[in-house]
């Protein structure tokens, strides 16, 4: 499909962390409104630019509506288990980790979380929906575009494998956020988005469950500010418990979306 397309990728990601840099030097903590900037010009236009030299973008990225209203509801189903997913395994890593990293470990997660915070936090309705715009909607959809979109339909041409697909986007998805402490639970993430892609053949889905986690997050601050992280004090096995049905339930809400998926191509043949 595009020439040298991980080259162009690879610039692409590269242009994304100096400008950030530079600014973060300059200006110290950088308002969210330049990153959602940032991301508009180094990953959304390159991208739609790059299509457009070869196509229509609207089609190449697999930005269509052809699947049923039932995947949003399966896409709910997920979220649910992402959610129980990211509880359990909070708790799980802070037990499995050893004594001597704790504190070190803690002290990354409390900064982290700081930092998401000052980023996220609204103090009025209409703070709060400015913040919807610029840390749940442009930002997923940006990404989206670039990862599942760019990325994933560049290696599905290739005829990578879609074992291959998953776990590549899935991995620079995870590390192009820089969050240690949320490594696991990103790349869970990515790979249900990259999965669901694949198997919608569309790219909605994944946008919509991305503006969906983002959501979450920032109207969480908003009615419940200076939440704290998960305690571990309930213990490894509650923990564990939460990971697995989490798990569970992202695997069957994926299952319930090919098969409607598949139910969709068996009726179009018949027709």
């Amino acid at each position: 499909m595009v020439k040298n397309f991980i080259g162009k990728f690879i610039l692409i990601i590269l242009a994304y962390i100096l400008v950030s840099s530079i600014l973060s030097i300059f200006l110290g903590n950088i308002p969210i409104h330049y990153y959602t900037i940032l991301q508009i010009l180094i990953f959304l236009i390159p991208v739609f630019y790059i299509f457009k030299g070869i196509g229509n973008p609207i089609e190449l990225l697999k930005l269509n509506f052809n699947f049923s209203p039932k995947v949003i509801v399966f896409l709910l189903w997920a979220f649910l288990g992402i959610s129980l997913f990211g509880i359990g395994w909070s708790i799980v890593q802070k037990i499995i980790i050893p004594e001597s990293f704790f504190a070190s470990f803690e002290s990354l997660e409390n900064s982290i979380i700081a930092q998401q915070t000052e980023i996220i936090q609204s103090s009025s309705i209409s703070e709060l929906l400015l913040k919807l715009l610029l840390v749940s909607i442009i930002p997923a959809f940006c990404e989206e575009v670039l990862f599942r979109g760019y990325l994933l339909q560049n290696l599905k041409y290739k005829k990578y494998s879609n074992v291959f697909i998953v776990i590549f986007t899935s991995l620079c998805f995870t590390v192009v956020h820089f969050n240690l402490v949320g490594f696991v639970e990103l790349f869970a993430i990515g790979i249900f988005l990259a999965a669901i892609t694949l198997k919608t053949n569309s790219l909605i889905p994944a946008v919509f469950f991305h503006i969906l986690n983002n959501a979450v997050i920032v109207l969480a601050e908003y009615f419940n500010p200076g939440r704290n992280s998960v305690s571990s004090s309930n213990g490894l096995l509650i923990g564990i418990l939460f990971s697995v049905l989490g798990l569970v339930t992202v695997v069957i809400s994926y299952s319930k979306i090919a098969k409607s998926k598949q139910n969709e191509e068996h009726l179009a043949n018949i027709n």
